[in-house]
């Protein structure tokens, strides 16, 4: 939808999902049945909405409940902000309103399952009121300070304007984008394997050899073994503020040029993984070469 401007944007809190809206919300409403309060964790959920083709994710993609056979909620996996509500046999997303940049410019006009509404709904307005003014005190400001995105856009997903999230993939994005690229690679598939780069991808195997294409390193290895195959025992996920890194280890088995055989090889391989969801560092280790010279008939 590139050629179209939004009407609303919005998105959830830590800024990893955002979405835009391509025509005027209707039908704005509050919901009070159970199923809407425990998908909010609220004692209600407020809802607009627009068609399916006025909707779109403009960064990444959320996650999906389904909680019934009817209806998916999507949500955001990293901070769990509930984000939309979808009957999947109507062409309508439902929108949680506050989730909007601007979600006081929707105003509820009608509310559902008021059957589970709570008796004390009815005089909320008049419980005593604090500001935060009155109970946060000074010294205190600083712990508080909001790591919420804004209620704008910012930029086009680099998060390089005035604004960085507290975490900026989703948990398992980053190992899910070196799981598909170390297959690629496996396959010598080197052109959808770039697909999964970052503009200046470096690569740094055993004995400091550093490559910066994916052809230096097929000739690198055609040097040395026939093929080799990687058996995993873990994907580990450390998310920074400007990367994410992945750490995954197992065992190598293969074939040298002479013909012989080798297999239960360590190796350790960790990826630095940019926002954008493309892979900026590989770093190798391995005992290869140990296991080479061990086994060198003199």
């Amino acid at each position: 939808m590139a050629d179209r401007k939004p009407v609303m944007t919005g998105g959830c809190q830590c800024g990893a999902v955002r979405y835009a809206l391509y025509a005027a919300p209707e039908r704005h409403s509050i919901c009070w049945c159970r199923m809407c309060q425990k998908a909010n964790g609220a004692y209600l959920a407020a809802h607009t909405g627009v068609k399916r083709a006025d909707f779109a994710w403009t960064r990444d993609a959320p996650g999906t409940f389904a909680s019934s056979e009817a209806v998916e909620r999507d949500f955001c996996r990293q901070c769990g902000t509930p984000l939309t509500y979808r009957n999947l046999g109507a062409d309508r997303v439902s929108i949680s309103i506050p989730t909007l940049d601007e979600p006081y410019a929707v105003t509820p006009t009608e509310q559902y399952g008021t059957e589970n509404r709570p008796m004390f709904a009815a005089w909320l307005a008049q419980l005593p009121e604090v500001p935060t003014a009155a109970w946060m005190k000074p010294e205190d400001a600083a712990r508080f300070a909001s790591r919420q995105h804004p209620d704008r856009e910012t930029g086009d997903g680099t998060f390089a304007d005035d604004w960085s999230p507290a975490i900026k993939l989703p948990i398992g994005r980053a190992s899910r984008v070196v799981r598909q690229f170390l297959a690629l690679m496996e396959a010598r598939d080197l052109e959808a394997s770039r697909a999964y780069l970052a503009p200046g991808f470096t690569m740094t195997f055993p004995g400091n050899n550093r490559f910066t294409t994916l052809e230096q390193l097929v000739a690198f290895a055609r040097e040395r073994y026939r093929f080799v195959k990687k058996s995993y025992e873990a994907f580990d996920e450390s998310a920074g503020l400007a990367e994410t890194v992945v750490t995954c280890h197992g065992t190598l088995t293969g074939e040298w040029l002479d013909g012989r055989s080798f297999k239960d090889i360590r190796f350790v391989d960790r990826f630095a993984v940019a926002t954008s969801g493309k892979i900026l560092t590989q770093q190798v280790w391995n005992d290869l070469a140990e296991h080479r010279t061990a086994t060198t008939p003199d």
